[in-house]
């Protein structure tokens, strides 16, 4: 099981890159993961 919380990462556009790399890989391997998927960073 994993958890995802990672809401320092800018731009957005990097942010968006890496949860879906996160979230693919979670399928592939069959692992769950727990999101906690918020961005708020004021930029």
């Amino acid at each position: 099981m994993g958890f995802w919380y990672n809401p320092n990462i800018h731009p957005f556009l990097e942010y968006q890159k890496r949860l879906e790399a996160v979230k693919l890989w979670a399928k592939k391997e069959k692992v769950r993961i727990i999101y906690k998927d918020e961005y708020d960073l004021k930029g």
